[in-house]
């Protein structure tokens, strides 16, 4: 009797038997430590691609020195120029910056780069826009200008992203610090008055905080210059500038405040009988209001969108296939020069496709251009199809 109260206490055959309880909680600790070797895999990883990259940034430091240089305000939008100077020796390409700050609201920028400006006076060694730096360069952010409701200042950082030799690399730009109190700082705000004072920044910053369009006027007689009734008769500015590439620039100022601060871009005319106008605005209501004061001003002025300009008969059918010939022949110089280059890597290869994209477009333009000129409704409607 004895014996028998002992194996009941000591309960042998349950201990003998398996547990699923306890299978299951080892199985799934043993998953939980598989997980956890596996996170800590990925966080050595990452934490190696971040020394990499500081490391990579402070090499960088040294050869490419990034400097902020101005900052302007148009149209509510932020203008932070930055300075590139490259010392490297060697072309830096596809330059991009990557910026964040700290106000709660998204933040959305955009950036282009464009030539040294080495005097500040030449208005054709400026407006320049260009994607690589060899020496010197200027690279901008635009941006809204917060409302700063929460917070009376907001700084901005980050870096600069570009390839140099193949490699990825990263530079730090200098933080930004951008105020509620500037508006009333008069050495950053733009008004219409300032864009007659020959200071390149002021009118290369109030260009790329405008929208554009691109529009094109044909001219009533080949000899009619639109450049005179935009002063004479539109009482347009004409800016002091040096022509950019036979380009020249009519500003509206004193006019009405809705469409104050408008640019016109005036292309030089060709020897068709067709100009090309590019507009500078604040917004649609300012733009539209811009283009009937001109209707009201100019009584023979049409404009028309920059599409429309291949439909127009403004060169001979012979001049239409030569046009062609010349095309098709560099499309196809292109392709030989491409396939037969010893450097193609995924750098150079993506450069070709964006050559090769802008040459095709001239001939399927070319194209239909000869189809106007002989007609050729049916052969239209196929390639828009």
């Amino acid at each position: 009797m004895y014996f028998e109260d002992i194996m009941d206490c000591m309960d042998i055959d349950d201990d003998l038997e398996p547990n699923p309880i306890k299978e299951f909680l080892k199985n799934k600790l043993e998953e939980i430590r598989n997980e956890n070797s596996k996170l800590q895999e990925t966080l050595n990883d990452l934490k190696e691609q971040i020394e990499n990259a500081s490391r990579e940034i402070e090499d960088s430091s040294d050869d490419i020195v990034i400097k902020n240089s101005w900052t302007k305000i148009v149209h509510n939008k932020y203008a932070i120029w930055f300075s590139i100077e490259n010392r490297t020796g060697r072309c830096l390409k596809d330059c991009q910056l990557i910026l964040r700050w700290n106000a709660p609201s998204s933040f959305h920028y955009t950036s282009s780069m464009y030539i040294f400006l080495e005097t500040c006076s030449k208005f054709n060694q400026s407006f320049e826009r260009v994607n690589s730096v060899d020496k010197k360069s200027y690279i901008v952010a635009v941006l809204d200008r917060p409302d700063f409701v929460k917070q009376r200042s907001v700084e901005i950082s980050g870096v600069l992203r570009c390839i140099l030799e193949g490699d990825e690399i990263f530079v730090n730009v200098p933080d930004m610090t951008i105020m509620a109190e500037d508006t009333t700082d008069m050495n950053k705000i733009i008004s219409s008055n300032k864009l007659f004072e020959s200071n390149i920044p002021n009118f290369i910053s109030c260009l790329v905080c405008s929208e554009k369009i691109n529009l094109i006027q044909k001219h009533s007689e080949p000899s009619c210059d639109i450049s005179s009734n935009l002063e004479r008769d539109a009482h347009l500015h004409k800016c002091t500038f040096d022509e950019y590439n036979g380009r020249s620039f009519f500003i509206a100022q004193a006019i009405s405040p809705i469409f104050d601060g408008c640019i016109i871009e005036l292309r030089k005319k060709d020897s068709s009988d067709i100009s090309r106008i590019g507009i500078y605005y604040r917004c649609q209501e300012s733009l539209l209001a811009f283009v009937h004061y001109l209707f009201q001003k100019i009584k023979f002025l049409i404009l028309l969108p920059e599409e429309y300009e291949i439909y127009l008969h403004s060169q001979t059918l012979d001049e239409c296939e030569q046009v062609l010939k010349k095309c098709i022949l560099k499309e196809i110089d292109f392709a030989k020069n491409v396939t037969s280059r010893p450097d193609m890597n995924t750098t150079t290869l993506k450069e070709a496709k964006i050559e090769i994209c802008s040459i095709e477009n001239e001939t399927d333009e070319a194209f239909v251009r000869l189809c106007v000129a002989e007609n050729r409704i049916e052969d239209l409607k196929a390639l828009e199809c």
